[in-house]
């Protein structure tokens, strides 16, 4: 019978190992403080998805990172930029911005850039219903000039929704996009050839897995 509250004991013994070490107690202040558990933040300046002229230099648009408290504990020094972006090639970039904060939490915020030639025309409209083999549907909707959703690229079982960009002569860039339901990157072009009679978009698609496996896909989705 002594021991019938054993487990109530060992909860109780982990709950304050646990808050012990990720918190701190001041002394006489009958309020605790949780400083050891907070994550910081980071917000980034300008959108979040913008174009930029190919050629033109890049120039940063900026970001603030801190404490959980906007404006606490100032961050930016600590925070790392990751990015493949090159503005001679055109295409959709990825910038990685990583703010660490001096418990070694890290937290990343992202912002993609499409470098385009503005000089080339814009493509007419692909947005529309679209349909693959017997029976699976997507869609694709226009969101700001030269973007566009696109409901899924690839076939069952698993869905994966991207952002294209319109690079001019109904050819389009696909933005590296990470699918959580298939576990890989997917990134790639696409063609959208106005026939008369059905209209299709082709999509030419590499998929990444995390362990690093390649698979290269073309996908055919046909305009209703």
């Amino acid at each position: 019978m002594k021991f019938k509250n054993l487990g109530i004991f060992t909860i109780f013994i982990t709950a304050v190992m646990y808050l012990s070490s990720c918190a701190s107690w001041f002394d006489n202040d009958p309020i605790y403080v949780s400083d050891t558990c907070t994550m910081p933040i980071i917000v980034l300046e300008g959108e979040e998805t913008l174009l930029w002229e190919f050629g033109k230099t890049w120039n940063d648009p900026g970001y603030h990172a801190s404490e959980v408290e906007e404006g606490k504990d100032d961050l930016n020094a600590n925070v790392e930029i990751k990015t493949d972006l090159d503005v001679s090639k055109q295409g959709i970039y990825t910038i990685e911005y990583i703010a660490t904060n001096k418990y070694d939490y890290k937290v990343s915020k992202y912002r993609s850039v499409f470098v385009r030639d503005q000089s080339i025309a814009e493509s007419p409209s692909i947005a529309g219903t679209y349909k693959k083999g017997l029976g699976t549907f997507m869609e694709i909707s226009a969101t700001t000039k030269y973007f566009y959703n696109v409901g899924n690229i690839w076939a069952n079982p698993e869905t994966v929704p991207v952002t294209i960009g319109d690079l001019g002569n109904n050819t389009f860039v696909i933005a590296r996009t990470f699918s959580t339901a298939a576990n890989a990157y997917f990134e790639g072009t696409a063609v959208y050839k106005p026939t008369t009679n059905s209209p299709t978009i082709v999509f030419s698609i590499k998929k990444t897995t995390e362990a690093g496996v390649v698979t290269n896909s073309t996908m055919t989705w046909k305009k209703q």
